[in-house]
């Protein structure tokens, strides 16, 4: 059994339309899980920000995964005008790490494409999509298990993703100077009477062999 280290990151994200009229108070945390380990989790206060280019703190560093396990990296990113900043962060960050480790969870009991719906199962939500965007499934979930986050007018979920690989995965893509580098597409939920259009970001994440 072949034990490497990787680097997880959430590089940057790119906001072609915000959630809120003018300008999105948007939170970010991301968490790297592996079934049995605790989990790794980060946030951070990105700001008052209206469209455009934007970098991460996002890091996870040398992070031991065996080619058995499963790796589970996760990561949201929320507008939140109407919380204490510290209290936002904290409720964010705990809210994400239990997603990637509860499909951390999952990935180890199930195979393949069925980690999705076995996540979906276990947070009482519709199948969690592992490729791209997962918006879509978990929205309502962040907002209910976030709850001392105040989700008042324009504030929501604007990106949410939940990616799992295996060891074996991981080790094929990073190896000769090889990198996992993608990109996700959130197209937003529907947000208030009021607000601007619905949310539209992109966000890159990347993982790396450790060196």
């Amino acid at each position: 059994m072949g034990v490497q280290e990787y680097n997880f990151a959430v590089d940057s994200f790119v906001i072609h339309n915000t959630r809120s009229a003018h300008r999105d108070t948007d939170y970010i945390s991301a968490s790297v899980a592996v079934a049995g380990k605790p989990p790794l989790k980060a946030s951070q206060k990105l700001g008052d920000l209206n469209n455009g280019t934007f970098r991460t703190a996002m890091n996870f560093t040398g992070v031991p995964v065996a080619d058995n396990e499963t790796a589970v990296f996760s990561y949201a990113i929320v507008n939140s005008g109407h919380t204490d900043p510290n209290t936002a962060e904290k409720t964010l960050e705990q809210a994400v790490s239990t997603l990637a480790e509860k499909g951390a969870q999952a990935a180890a009991t199930a195979a393949g494409g069925a980690v999705g719906a076995a996540l979906g199962a276990s947070i009482g939500t519709a199948v969690v999509p592992v490729i791209g965007t997962a918006l879509g499934a978990v929205a309502g979930w962040l907002v209910s298990s976030a709850g001392k986050l105040i989700f008042a007018n324009c504030d929501g979920a604007v990106a949410a993703a939940v990616h799992s690989f295996t060891g074996e995965q991981l080790r094929a893509c990073t190896t000769q100077g090889q990198h996992l580098g993608v990109t996700d597409h959130h197209p937003g939920t529907n947000s208030p009477h009021g607000c601007g259009s619905n949310s539209n970001y992109d966000v890159s994440w990347s993982v790396h062999l450790a060196t």
